[in-house]
């Protein structure tokens, strides 16, 4: 007998008997096969239940260990023009919604500044979320940002699922980090995603909303045609309209030695709190 509960099928209920089942036991078989079911449904809630309190506890623990890891993200250290014009272009674009390519030769600080725009803008209460591209592959940048269900269901257990980066940091900001890292596919999924307002888990239909601000950062030239076959025409389309530039150490030398006092002091500091 099928163990039935709102027309889904959990199981099979054998009864092994050797006499000629009545009328009477027939419903009585029923009414016992139906509160199995329930029993069953009840049971696989309760484990559903379990396994979603631990996706969040380590979707939160995830959270709290990125911000975290944002907390030395400061302040900006120098008194250099190109410094002062940069500290003017952040809190500029803090005032904006618009997605920010971040552009500048490697170690200038670029996820420094994607942290202070946050910071100072109206999403700074809620979450800033880093994937760095070229630490992953392509499918697991993929999977990171959009996330997926696995549907494959044993004995009818529930869907296993992970939440994407681009969902976690809802109405908060998603730093994609050396963006020309990622592959075209992906870049062309994450502009649908942007322009559309939604995207969805692979392996599900549910429709989810895209309510993050996108700052990425480059370490190459994003001057159309040098260099930009790396990235996606419309994505960088869009990102290219909110360029921040960032220049070299060596374009701003009076920088130096506030820079080495910064870190002398900040390295004491660390050392201190350790002990």
């Amino acid at each position: 007998m099928p163990l039935i509960w709102e027309d889904r099928t959990y199981g099979i209920l054998a009864v092994c008997c050797h006499e000629h089942l009545g009328d009477q036991d027939a419903q009585q078989l029923a009414l016992f096969a139906r509160r199995v079911a329930g029993l069953l449904v009840q049971a696989q809630s309760a484990e559903g239940l379990r396994r979603k309190m631990h996706r969040l506890d380590r979707e939160n623990s995830c959270l709290h260990k990125e911000i975290e890891d944002a907390q030395p993200f400061e302040r900006l250290v120098g008194t250099s023009p190109a410094v002062r014009e940069l500290r003017r272009r952040i809190d500029e674009l803090a005032n904006q919604a618009s997605p920010v390519l971040i552009a500048g030769p490697p170690g200038v600080g670029k996820e420094l500044i994607a942290h202070l725009i946050h910071a100072r803008s109206r999403r700074a209460d809620r979450p800033l979320l880093k994937i760095h591209c070229g630490d992953l592959s392509a499918s697991a940048i993929d999977l990171a940002l959009f996330g997926h269900t696995d549907k494959k269901e044993l004995l009818g257990c529930p869907p296993r699922s992970q939440v994407g980066r681009i969902e976690m940091s809802f109405e908060g900001t998603l730093f994609v980090k050396a963006l020309h890292r990622m592959p075209i596919q992906v870049q062309k999924k994450l502009h649908a995603a942007m322009e559309s307002g939604g995207h969805s888990r692979a392996g599900e239909d549910v429709r989810i909303r895209f309510e993050t601000r996108l700052i990425a950062s480059t370490s190459w030239d994003p001057t159309p045609g040098a260099g930009t076959e790396e990235f996606e025409e419309h994505l960088f389309g869009a990102l290219s309209k909110c360029v921040l530039r960032v220049s070299a150490l060596k374009d701003r030398t009076e920088d130096i030695f506030l820079l080495a006092e910064h870190y002398v002091h900040f390295s004491l500091n660390a050392d201190t709190k350790s002990e």
